[in-house]
């Protein structure tokens, strides 16, 4: 029901009820959302269901995709947070474009060769051929409108692998309801 319209629309009715409808807003953001799960990410975890139990339980987006890494997103990511299942990092790069916007969901905390080296991944038994900050670079070329949503309070981001990330994703967020609202103004 629009309100306003039905109001004007009886009073040039001489007053007799004229109810104006109008069709439902429809969300357009489609949405990728990748969220680091383990290590340092462990203790942050009840942040994390809460956002990820709205995220999936939300219509509010025209599509949602959403995947899971440690540390850093690699040539593979995962499509439970136990990191089972994987899927390639470019097929999924490959299923989105511009019009997508990407969610980053971490603490932005590890050893900065995870970000800067071949081989520097803990998970990947040191055989990474590339390393994360090239991912990361990829991501958001890919998807520019992009943001971080990190779980630490901002005075613990001035660590080094924080700031490299900075680098590439300058919209990092708390993971705060302030935080969320800040980020959604910014990228929207």
């Amino acid at each position: 029901l629009d309100l306003e319209a039905s109001i004007l629309a009886t009073g040039k009715n001489a007053g007799e009820l004229e109810l104006v409808f109008r069709a439902e807003k429809q969300n357009n953001r489609k949405v990728l959302l990748l969220m680091d799960v383990g290590g340092s990410m462990d203790e942050h975890v009840h942040a994390c269901e809460q956002l990820f139990s709205a995220v999936h339980k939300s219509s509010h987006f025209k599509q949602l995709k959403s995947f899971y890494f440690h540390n850093s997103p690699y040539e593979f990511l995962f499509e439970n947070m136990q990191r089972v299942e994987k899927i390639a990092t470019q097929e999924i790069l490959q299923s989105v474009d511009a019009s997508w916007t990407l969610i980053i969901v971490g603490d932005a905390a590890m050893h900065p060769a995870e970000l800067l080296e071949k081989g520097g991944s803990i998970d990947y038994y040191h055989q990474n051929p590339e390393p994360g900050l090239i991912w990361l670079q990829r991501l958001h070329q890919r998807l520019p409108v992009s943001a971080w949503l990190n779980p630490l309070p901002k005075n613990f981001w001035s660590h080094y692998s924080c700031q490299l990330i900075r680098k590439v994703f300058p919209n990092m967020f708390p993971l705060s309801l302030d935080g969320i609202q800040d980020m959604v103004k910014t990228i929207a």
